[in-house]
């Protein structure tokens, strides 16, 4: 923190994160540097879960589309908004289509690309 500023708390999920006024220099994906160990412990734990219910909800989408069209799901199944959400939470589309358990994972030969 800067100049040790004080001001009222910041909240973020009803958890005070911060008392400065002054932008807290090392807040990262929701870990303020003054959070207490059980502070911190449950925004690992729900920044987590977060994430899990994503990708399960994405992984859901997936699925539910190969069994409707009874094939790999395409990119054009799916309407704008729901396609960036699923290659938001899983990655690109190859990879979320591994995720959701659909495709195998292509295994280059001779180990790999090779780049100049």
């Amino acid at each position: 923190h800067s100049f040790g500023e004080k001001s009222a708390a910041v909240y973020q999920h009803g958890i005070q994160v911060c008392g400065t006024a002054a932008p807290c220099m090392s807040f990262r994906a929701g870990i303020c540097c003054t959070l207490s160990g059980k502070r911190k412990e449950f925004f690992d734990f729900a920044r987590e879960k977060m994430n899990g219910e994503k990708k399960e909800w994405a992984v859901e989408r997936l699925t539910e589309k190969s069994r409707e069209t009874g094939r790999l799901p395409k990119k054009e199944d799916f309407d704008p908004v729901t396609l960036s959400r699923i290659k938001a939470f899983l990655g690109p589309w190859p990879r979320a289509l591994e995720a959701a358990g659909l495709k195998e994972r292509k295994t280059a030969a001779g180990g790999g690309k090779k780049r100049k």
